[in-house]
């Protein structure tokens, strides 16, 4: 599906692009830079969303960092190098130290950048988190049921009905069981959720409706009660 009829599809991060305009300089060359930047991720987008925004986002820390080491003066450059010159019994940790307080004393001197830098590592620690779950659960982590990897899902697409994915309707999941030559079995299935009442309070339940078959495809029994029959997929 092509989404480049719509041009705010390919704007990049509004809090990179904020980032990046924090230390670039505001003459031709920044807003050149900004508009390269914008017109690759505009390139990259049409591709995949999520794709062209990590790179955006490692592009915009790489020209932040990269900015923030360039001002730094030289005069303390020498200074610090002096001053751990001059210590006796100097070692890997004494350079480590000296280095983590040179960039406190960097960042204490702009506080914007130091606050637009903070927010940037957290929102892309929680970016790559939840990518990861969801590539962990989806891709690496393999589903509880045998022969997972035979398990396929349908969806559909009306990009010109402003539906870019739906799930199958009861019409065309019969209209797929009655010309289906290519699945074992096929069943449909909706997540939901319920109220689970009984003994003790009322818990809140995550559930499917689910056709007949659906356990037969998935290769899995009933753990209370009966399978499915025919007659409670009728409308």
């Amino acid at each position: 599906m092509n989404h480049s009829s719509n041009p705010r599809t390919r704007r990049p991060p509004p809090l990179a692009e904020a980032l990046l305009g924090s230390v670039l300089p505001g003459d031709a060359a920044g807003r050149s830079v900004l508009g390269d930047l914008r017109e690759e991720y505009g390139r990259r987008e049409r591709s995949g969303g999520a794709v062209a925004r990590l790179w955006y986002w490692r592009e915009a820390l790489a020209i932040a960092a990269h900015r923030t080491k360039d001002r730094v003066s030289p005069a303390e450059h020498r200074t610090a190098g002096a001053s751990n010159g001059q210590k006796k019994g100097d070692g890997p940790m004494r350079r480590i130290w000296a280095d983590l307080r040179f960039g406190t004393r960097t960042l204490r001197r702009t506080p914007g950048f130091t606050t637009i830098a903070a927010i940037t590592l957290a929102l892309g620690i929680g970016a790559n988190t939840a990518i990861f779950s969801v590539v962990d659960s989806v891709l690496l982590d393999p589903l509880p049921f045998p022969a997972a990897d035979r398990i396929v899902g349908i969806w559909h697409a009306a990009p010109g009905l402003g539906y870019p994915e739906f799930g199958t309707s009861t019409p065309i999941h019969a209209q797929y069981l009655e010309d289906n030559d290519v699945f074992e079995s096929i069943a449909i299935c909706r997540s939901a959720r319920f109220n689970l009442t009984g003994d003790g309070d009322p818990e809140r339940i995550t559930g499917a409706f689910v056709s007949r078959g659906t356990l037969e495809t998935l290769q899995v029994s009933p753990i209370l009660g009966r399978n499915f029959v025919t007659e409670e997929d009728l409308p």
